[in-house]
C-alpha cells in the first residue's frame, strides 16, 4: 500500500513586533535609539504624553529600557528608524576559534574590570559631593574626567562598542541626577543603588 504524500509544512508566521524588537537590538550606536525618543517626544503623540504626565520621555537611559519605551509606544509607527539589516546566519566556528574567542573575552574583562570600578567611585564622589559644591562645576569636573578615560580607553571602546554605550548611560544618568534638586543620598544609599543597577557591575567600596 502506497504511503500518503507528507503535507508540506507551513511556512512559519513572523511576528512583525518580533523581528523589529531584534533590529532594535542590533543597532550599535546609542544615539540612534536617543534620537528617535527624542523626535516622538516632539511629535503630536510625544506632546500629548508629555501634558499627562507632566515630562516628557527620558533619553538618558541603558540601551533596554530605550529599546522598550520604544516598543511600547509604537514609535517605529511614526518615527522614522535606521534599523540595520539582519545579519547572515553565521558559519559554525570550529574549537580553535571558539578558544581564541574565549581568550579575547577573558582579556577584554581583564581591561574592563579597572574602568567600571573606576566609573563606579566616580558616582559615588560625585553625588557625595552633591549639595556642597555647586553643580555646574561639578558637572564640568565629571566630563573631565570621563573625556580623559576615554581618550585613555579610546581603542578599546571602540572594539567594546556595547560596552562604551552602558558606560556614557551611566555617566548620562549621572549627570542627571547632579543637576537635579533630588536630596543628596548617604553613602549606604549610593552603594545599595550601585548594587540594583543591571549595566554595570558593583564593586566594593571603601566607607
Amino acid at each position: 500500500m502506497d504511503e500518503a504524500p507528507k503535507k508540506p509544512k507551513k511556512a512559519r508566521k513572523i511576528n512583525p513586533v518580533i523581528e523589529i524588537k531584534a533590529g532594535l537590538n542590533r543597532i550599535k550606536d546609542l544615539s540612534v535609539l536617543r534620537d528617535a525618543i527624542d523626535r516622538w517626544n516632539k511629535s503630536p503623540e510625544g506632546k500629548k504624553l508629555e501634558k499627562s504626565r507632566g515630562q516628557p520621555l527620558r533619553t538618558t537611559d541603558n540601551k533596554k529600557k530605550l529599546i522598550e519605551k520604544i516598543m511600547a509606544y509604537d514609535m517605529y509607527k511614526t518615527i522614522n528608524i535606521d534599523i540595520p539589516p539582519k545579519p547572515e546566519k553565521k558559519v559554525k566556528q570550529t574549537s580553535d576559534e571558539v578558544k581564541a574567542k574565549a581568550k579575547a573575552k577573558r582579556e577584554a574583562n581583564k581591561i574592563k574590570g579597572p574602568i567600571r570600578k573606576k566609573i563606579n567611585d566616580m558616582y559615588i564622589k560625585y553625588l557625595r559631593r552633591k549639595g556642597k559644591e555647586d553643580k555646574s562645576d561639578l558637572i564640568s569636573e565629571l566630563n573631565e574626567e570621563w573625556e580623559t578615560i576615554e581618550e585613555e580607553n579610546e581603542e578599546f571602546f571602540e572594539e567594546n562598542e556595547e560596552f562604551y554605550d552602558e558606560l556614557d548611560s551611566f555617566i548620562e544618568d549621572l549627570k542627571k541626577k547632579l543637576k537635579s534638586n533630588d536630596k543628596p543620598m548617604t553613602l549606604k544609599e549610593l552603594t545599595e543603588e550601585l548594587r540594583k543597577r543591571k549595566e554595570l557591575v558593583p564593586t566594593k567600596l571603601n566607607k
